[in-house]
């Protein structure tokens, strides 16, 4: 609460004390008030700057109300911001450990082995058909009334690579740097 700049009465003085924090009795006030120690105005009013003045003087009741809330305030925005630190330290970890047990894998290493993949099912695929060539075109003999024969040989060369490539395997995916070129666009190897 805003304070005016004078205060008009005693209890006025006495309200705007209590509500700073500080600990006066009514009869300690007015000695103080005879005494000087909190002089009037000329008007009879109490100027703020000398009861703020005459208030440093007093004792504390304990912690004002308004200290007390924003204390509790603080301390709950702490604790807050600690859980949130604490919760992302732990969910960093815990990605760190998925990671190290092999359950993410880098995008960049997905897409490299996704391409060699299918490099490696297209080189299967077709050496089986070269391996099986004459073999499928003595299946049709040339006749279109054999093209159910022809179909099932086919179908069947596609299941044997097929059945090759889903088995378990490891393949070796070897990244090299591209070419660079020089201010002339003569291609030099970057790492020589």
């Amino acid at each position: 609460m805003d304070a005016p700049k004078n205060f008009k009465t005693v209890s006025e003085v006495l309200a705007y004390i209590g509500e700073n924090g500080r600990k006066v009795k009514k009869t300690k006030l007015y000695e103080d008030i005879r005494l000087a120690r909190l002089p009037k105005q000329p008007d009879g009013t109490f100027s703020r700057r000398k009861v703020d003045r005459y208030m440093a003087s007093l004792p504390t009741t304990g912690t004002s109300d308004a200290v007390a809330t924003q204390a509790a305030d603080r301390l709950r925005r702490r604790e807050e911001a600690d859980i949130r630190r604490a919760e992302a330290q732990a969910a960093k970890e815990e990605f760190n450990l998925h990671v190290k047990k092999g359950l993410f894998i880098p995008r960049d290493t997905v897409h490299a082995e996704l391409a060699a993949r299918a490099l490696t099912l297209s080189a299967s695929i077709k050496t089986a058909f070269e391996a099986h060539a004459l073999d499928i075109i003595a299946t049709a003999e040339g006749n279109p009334k054999k093209s159910l024969a022809f179909v099932a040989r086919l179908e069947a060369v596609f299941d044997e690579a097929m059945s090759e490539y889903s088995r378990e395997m490891e393949i070796t995916v070897e990244v090299l740097p591209e070419a660079e070129t020089d201010a002339s666009g003569n291609e030099y190897d970057p790492q020589d």
